[in-house]
């Protein structure tokens, strides 16, 4: 009996895939800066999750406190000169996607999805997705896309999210 076998076959890169991969289970964000609206900002003092906003410079910062460690904040949530206000969240956290996607080939079988990436985070003060920040020209951008890296699987069949590159 013959052996078939097939090398380099792997599974299509397309929105269904891009989604799936993102959207079944919780995928593991370092550092990442998310953008926080001021009536989020005001509910998260109400419901203990930081401090109230303090000035520090030029901008106000808002402790976090133990809840909103819980809930995967890394790092203080900031408040910008121009009243943008944002945070940085870390750990197993899922993600919503924001069509149009373009997809490249980065090489050596690696894709890159460029898209509006959210942050879901199960609380009451976020009824919808963080939206997180993407790099441009060096500095987080509530306004820049997200660039996402995806891989083959082990078995060179499938596709994995690996992470989001900056």
């Amino acid at each position: 009996m013959g052996v078939i076998a097939c090398t380099g076959c792997s599974h299509d890169f397309d929105d269904a895939v891009i989604l799936m991969r993102v959207k079944d289970m919780p995928q593991k964000l370092d550092g990442e800066q998310v953008v926080l609206t001021d009536s989020q900002v005001d509910c998260g003092v109400q419901k203990e999750l930081w401090e109230a906003p303090a000035p520090l410079g030029d901008k106000r910062v808002a402790r976090l406190l133990p809840a909103a460690r819980d809930l995967k904040f890394f790092d203080d949530v900031i408040i910008e000169k121009s009243g943008n206000g944002s945070a940085q969240i870390r750990g197993d956290i899922l993600l919503d996607l924001m069509p149009p996607y373009k997809t490249t080939d980065a090489g050596q079988g690696v894709k890159m999805v460029t898209a509006k990436v959210g942050a879901i985070i199960n609380h009451s003060c976020f009824t919808s997705s963080l939206p997180i920040m993407g790099v441009r020209k060096g500095e987080f951008s509530p306004d820049a896309p997200v660039q996402m890296r995806y891989v083959p699987t082990a078995d060179g069949k499938d596709w994995a999210f690996d992470r989001i590159v900056h």
